[in-house]
C-alpha cells in the first residue's frame, strides 16, 4: 500500500513542479510526471508481483492461506497501478482546470 501511495504523491509532486518552476501547462505538465514516473512504477509493481506470485501458483501443503494472501496482494498491486495511473492523473487534471477557471473569474470580477 506504501508502494502505491507514494507513486501518486510523486505524480501530483511532479506535476505542481513542473507547473511552479517550469511555468509548464498544466495538461502537459501531468504528462510530463506520468512520462517520468511509469518505468519506475512498473518497475516496483512488476518485482513486487512476482515475488507474491509464487504464493499464487504452487500448491503445497499448508498454502491455502498464502494463495489467497497472495492473490490479494498480486490483484491489489495491478488494479492499484491502473488506478495511479489513470485515476490520479484525470483528477489531477480536472482540479487544476477548475483552479485555472476559478482564478479566471476572479480575475474578471476585480
Amino acid at each position: 500500500m506504501g508502494t502505491v501511495v507514494n507513486n501518486a504523491i510523486l505524480i501530483v509532486h511532479r506535476t505542481l513542479q513542473g507547473i511552479c518552476e517550469h511555468n509548464k501547462d498544466p495538461n502537459a505538465s501531468v504528462l510530463d510526471a506520468i512520462r517520468a514516473r511509469i518505468l519506475p512504477i512498473f518497475m516496483s509493481v512488476g518485482t513486487s508481483s512476482l515475488a507474491m506470485l509464487p504464493l499464487v501458483l504452487f500448491a503445497v501443503a499448508g498454502s491455502e492461506l498464502y494463495r489467497g494472501l497472495g492473490g490479494v496482494g498480486v490483484g491489489g498491486m495491478l488494479i492499484s497501478t491502473l488506478f495511479t495511473l489513470f485515476l490520479v492523473s484525470t483528477v489531477l487534471s480536472l482540479l487544476l482546470a477548475g483552479k485555472s477557471h476559478l482564478n479566471a473569474q476572479a480575475h474578471a470580477l476585480t
